[in-house]
């Protein structure tokens, strides 16, 4: 079976294209993203220039589906259809012009499904922080003895950290030590839960997490590095060493940097602050990038359904 399957976020919209074997086997073929930046000129409202980046964007992948043919389509949307006064509308009209329903999903559900992708994915991997950040959210998940015992979502996103601390461009000391207080206060609670069953792996997922190793290796796709693999496990050592210099870095300069793509250059400044916090703050000794994601979560829910006898719970 072939699918197709949409996540809108709040920065990035992005299209996966899959052969579903039995299983489930997801095969990856291709993807595609384009930087709509929902939140770019109003945090709060649907204004007409960002409707139509995300109509636009939407047009091109349906272009890209028409010609895949997929047997199922599946899409989903996030944290600014959530919040975004006219959100709900804008999904109404995208629904329209793609013949398919958009879903907007609640934060909780974002973490489960990314999480259940990501076990499926990872199935030797039994106790782990599983963090997404997104633009307007970042979830977290707690995973114990293969359970998941938790899935909550923050509004602390990469654009909702540049947007609070103006870290557009540059991160000076005094915003650095703002932001670390700010998400202190959001996360101290949850991360200490954590803390309590010792040390867990980090996993990460996301374009943000993605970036790290197309820093490491300019030229080469996240996806062309994992090849067959589901991941790529890195040092905490080494995942400070490729965030470190954008510490330190101009928007100029990250526009210009090798590996990073200049769509991401506004908010990657903050989703590296948040990661690399994050993991200095539970002691992490290593990070997971995981190839699985929301899409494939989504993917892997529209499949429970499907197989699911009528009048049983999804």
């Amino acid at each position: 079976m072939k699918a197709a399957v949409l996540d809108l976020g709040t920065n990035t919209f992005q299209l996966g294209l899959y052969i579903v074997e039995p299983g489930p086997n997801l095969i990856f073929v291709e993807q595609d993203e384009v930087f709509v930046k929902m939140t770019r000129e109003s945090a709060t409202k649907v204004v007409p220039t960002m409707r139509r980046r995300a109509v636009e964007a939407l047009k091109r992948f349906i272009h890209q589906i028409d010609a895949y043919n997929p047997d199922t389509i599946v899409a989903v949307g996030t944290e600014a259809f959530r919040t975004l006064e006219e959100g709900q509308a804008l999904q109404q009209e995208l629904s329209e012009l793609l013949e398919v329903p958009i879903q907007i999903i609640s934060g909780e559900e974002e973490a489960r499904w990314t999480c259940e992708a990501v076990q499926l994915g990872l199935p030797d991997e039994q106790h782990f922080l599983l963090m997404d950040i997104g633009g307007g959210s970042t979830e977290l998940t707690w995973c114990k003895n293969g359970i998941i015992q938790w899935a909550r979502s923050f509004p602390i996103g990469a654009a909702v950290m540049a947007t609070r601390f103006d870290a557009f461009d540059t991160l000076d000391a005094q915003k650095a030590e703002l932001a670390a207080k700010w998400l202190g206060e959001q996360l101290d609670e949850t991360l200490a839960d954590i803390k309590k069953d010792g040390q867990p792996l980090m996993v990460g997922t996301s374009g943000s997490f993605e970036t790290i190793p197309e820093l490491q290796h300019p030229g080469k796709s996240f996806y062309a590095l994992c090849g067959d693999q589901p991941g790529i496990r890195l040092k905490a050592t080494t995942v400070r060493e490729v965030l470190d210099p954008i510490m330190h870095s101009t928007l100029q300069q990250r526009l210009d940097w090798p590996g990073l793509k200049p769509a991401r250059a506004e908010y990657f400044l903050m989703a590296a602050f948040q990661a690399r916090w994050v993991m200095e703050q539970l002691g992490a000794t290593a990070l997971v990038i995981s190839k699985y994601g929301l899409r494939e979560g989504a993917l892997l829910q529209q499949l429970t359904a499907q197989n699911s006898p009528p009048g049983s719970p999804a």
